[in-house]
């Protein structure tokens, strides 16, 4: 995978919770003028903004919303104005996540972090925000620039953006607020006087509010994960509690970017790359170029920064900018011509990239999908059908029918252009996917997710989200083939479907179990890509009535998510027991997990969550069966 496909301006944002939402926010290319649409136009469909501006021209546009540039009349004062599209200022998540951002960084006044002056709506019903307009160049840019020169930031220069970054985090950290998207793009310099760097942090679009008002709505939870993959902490990756320190992370990835010239990590999905930060530990900076001449100290400060336990971590980001002042003090830099010396061999892109964590119903159970990568489409340039791919990929969670409709067009394009069958299998999984989300016996979604595996080399990680997928989509298929067998008044025909349908119930159960094994095989025995495809075989030997077997897996995969601290995943795991208990006549021990299952999604979710509701449902249902039958004995 391209490593620019994953430095993307739009955020990855995946949900991994029980109750089948997906959040996604868009406003790429928010440096530099858009090429998508007329800017005239889409100023025009915006709207008057208000008495107190005038529009210059328009910065960039995303899926989500725009990004202005106007003059303030009042002040005489360039601003920048980010304007929610019409569609999502409709939708009361989005437009409160919106306002959030607004709220959160006009708490913040510092040097170092670009400011915001206003929230409203225009005279049309747009939600706005009005920034800081920052002329200079994101740190992405300039690292694309030094590349394309064969040159590098020196090292003095390097720790001077550091230090500043740093102090931004200061004062962020200290109002309780945590940025969670740090990376390059969202670095921007501007050029002093004297010929050095201001830094400005932008884009809190994801900040999180550790002391925000627990009695507002909640905008964010456990088992959410958001951010950039290149520069997400091992916490942040696996949807866990996060405080400050997930930005230490965030910056020592950065760090270790602009002075090797490459990101600590990659790989060949995001699901690879996720796991890479749980997983793996960065190289030394000699393995990455042997001519490489960083101080050890230096390099010391990145890899103390880049620990996967927050514990050892530096606790804080003043603690960070102590160690870098000393060194700066200490004169041991080096000169930029000894930094990386070879230039990257593309220049790095910015192309976006989405990475889903789906979510759908299952028989009755509701369950959280693992965090499946979505296939990497090539830049637009090199297949005439990448774009179709990528502007299809900015509306599943909005407009699904959209969504498949341009996956459709750009597989018609693909066939015609006689694409390989790789290829065609990236965009046969993406409609897969959401054909199963919309309805998981959709026999469309069975066979695409078995053509896909069928193409996709194996012993891959995605080849076994693939085979996670196929599972579900085998129970599904088995049960309309059943109830087809059941309407039919053919006895023949009803008894072929049923050997049908018995061949793909056990071939649900091979598969999944071949997922788990892979997984074990790939990235350890304790992660929640393993948990997640545990809680997928337990699923499918359920719905075989393999009851015993279905409960030892949930419990196999509940002690993983009791280890990780994955709340969401452990209260649907306990209600997943009280299903098997039932099933097994264990009624007291159904009670107990139902209890426990309630317990859990209310500390996770809070009282008034639907989760709650509908566990509670499923207890009462139990409870009453059983006084019927107790009356009837």
């Amino acid at each position: 995978m391209e490593e620019q496909e994953l430095k993307n301006d739009v955020t990855l944002v995946s949900v991994p919770t029980e109750n089948g939402s997906l959040h996604t926010e868009d406003f790429s290319q928010t440096v530099g003028e858009s090429k998508k649409k007329d800017p005239a136009a889409v100023i025009a469909a915006i709207g008057p903004i208000g008495a107190n501006f005038e529009i210059l021209g328009m910065l960039g546009e995303g899926a989500m919303g725009v990004v202005l540039k106007a003059r303030h009349l009042l002040l005489d004062k360039i601003v920048a104005i980010k304007v929610l599209k019409e569609e999502f200022s409709r939708q009361s998540k989005i437009f409160l996540r919106f306002q959030q951002e607004a709220r959160t960084t006009s708490q913040l006044s510092h040097e170092n972090i670009a400011m915001v002056h206003d929230f409203g709506l225009t005279d049309t019903g747009h939600p706005f925000i009005v920034m800081d307009f920052v002329e200079g160049q994101t740190l992405d840019d300039l690292l694309d620039d030094l590349y394309d020169q064969k040159e590098a930031i020196s090292e003095d220069q390097a720790i001077d953006i550091f230090k500043q970054v740093s102090k931004a985090l200061i004062h962020a950290h200290e109002k309780g607020v945590v940025h969670r998207d740090l990376k390059p793009s969202n670095i921007i310099l501007q050029k002093r006087s004297n010929g050095a760097w201001l830094v400005k942090v932008v884009d809190f679009g994801i900040a999180k509010v550790l002391t925000e008002d627990q009695s507002s709505p909640k905008l964010t939870q456990t088992g959410e994960i958001f951010g950039t993959p290149l520069y997400m902490s091992p916490e942040q990756c696996q949807g866990q509690a996060i405080d400050h320190r997930t930005d230490i992370y965030s910056l020592g990835c950065l760090m270790y970017e602009v002075l090797t010239g490459k990101p600590p990590f990659a790989g060949d999905s995001t699901f690879a790359l996720l796991l890479a930060q749980v997983s793996q530990a960065p190289k030394p900076f000699k393995e990455i170029d042997k001519n490489l001449e960083i101080s050890d100290a230096l390099e010391r400060i990145v890899f103390h920064a880049m620990e996967k336990s927050p514990e050892e971590r530096y606790q804080s980001a003043a603690a960070l900018l102590t160690e870098l002042e000393s060194l700066a003090q200490a004169g041991a830099v080096i000169p930029a011509s000894k930094l990386y010396s070879q230039p990257k061999q593309q220049k790095r892109r910015r192309l976006v990239l989405f990475g889903v964590l789906a979510t759908a119903l299952l028989t009755t159970a509701v369950l959280a999908f693992l965090a499946l990568p979505h296939f990497n489409f090539k830049k637009p340039e090199q297949y005439p059908w990448s774009q179709t791919v990528n502007e299809a990929m900015q509306l599943r969670s909005i407009d699904a029918s959209a969504a498949e409709a341009g996956l459709r067009r750009a597989l018609t394009m693909a066939q015609e252009a006689g694409a390989k069958p790789t290829l065609l299998a990236d965009i046969e999984y993406e409609i897969a996917v959401l054909l199963f989300i919309r309805r998981d016996d959709d026999p469309e979604a069975y066979k695409l997710f078995k053509y896909v595996a069928d193409v996709e080399p194996q012993d891959t990680l995605r080849y076994t989200n693939t085979l996670d997928y196929l599972s579900r989509a085998e129970i599904g298929e088995a049960g309309r083939l059943e109830l087809s067998a059941k309407k039919s008044n053919d006895s023949e025909q009803a008894k072929e479907l049923l050997q049908k349908a018995s061949k793909l119930r056990s071939d649900a159960v091979d598969h999944a179990t071949k997922a788990v094994e892979i997984k074990i095989r790939l990235s350890g025995s304790e992660n929640s890509y393993v948990e997640n495809a545990r809680r997928t075989r337990g699923l499918v030997l359920y719905a075989n009535g393999r009851f015993q077997e279905a409960e030892d897996e949930y419990k196999r995969a509940l002690e993983i998510a009791k280890k990780l601290n994955m709340g969401d995943a452990e209260a649907g795991m306990y209600r997943n027991l009280a299903k098997c208990s039932a099933s097994m006549e264990r009624f007291d021990e159904a009670k107990n997990y139902y209890q426990m299952s309630i317990e859990k999604y209310k500390a996770v979710f809070g009282p008034d969550s639907p989760l709650v509701d509908e566990v509670r449902k499923e207890y009462r249902k139990l409870h009453r069966q059983l006084k019927r039958a107790d009356s009837d004995n």
